[in-house]
């Protein structure tokens, strides 16, 4: 997971994992990194994880935010950038990694009822998720149109469509498999990203 790391005079004062997105840091008791100093504004920047990089963007501080002795307002964050804020170094590692919890994502994928939204699940969601599909499947109704009860006359076959099961909210089996495929998708992800 990435971590930001504060430094002064080439000492690491303070790391911290980056959990969320997007990653407030400032000398307020409400950000997600405090480092309280005067040079430093209530929220100086945040760590944003969004299409598939962070961006450290400014947030309007009062003394700015440096890279090569140059202010900035946003940059996309690379491997061995190291930020000046105040009389601090900031460095932030591990960038392959995603953050496990994205609070409030932006982009055009967070937009409202847009159906590209990242979901992420912890390994609990997803093992609940598996279990609802499976449980699902074992109290299907769907069942062969041409098996029948003893004693009964097998069912009229005037149309094919006759035969087929009615079409439930559920989506039907094609639903259960594809739910089925994209958990376990979901589980790889989870335990390939723990091994990294």
């Amino acid at each position: 997971m990435a971590e930001i790391i504060v430094k002064l005079k080439g000492n690491e004062l303070a790391r911290k994992k980056i959990t969320k997105s997007p990653f407030f840091f400032g000398s307020g008791p409400s950000n997600d990194f405090q480092l309280e100093n005067p040079a430093i504004s209530n929220t100086h920047f945040h760590i944003l994880f969004d299409n598939f990089q962070y961006k450290l963007v400014d947030d309007s501080s009062t003394n700015g935010t440096y890279l090569n002795e140059q202010k900035i307002t946003e940059k996309v964050l690379e491997p061995g950038l190291k930020f000046v804020v105040g009389k601090f170094t900031v460095e932030i590692n591990d960038l392959h990694d995603v953050p496990q919890v994205i609070e409030n994502a932006t982009g055009p994928a967070a937009k409202k009822g847009s159906f590209r939204s990242t979901v992420q699940l912890s390994e609990g969601d997803l093992q609940n998720v598996l279990q609802a599909a499976l449980q699902k499947k074992d109290k299907s109704e769907f069942s062969d149109p041409s098996a029948h009860a003893p004693g009964q006359s097998a069912p009229s076959s005037s149309s094919s469509r006759s035969n087929l099961p009615e079409p439930t909210g559920g989506g039907g089996p094609n639903m259960l498999l594809i739910i089925i495929g994209v958990v376990i998708v979901l589980l790889l992800g989870v335990i390939l990203g723990k091994m990294l």
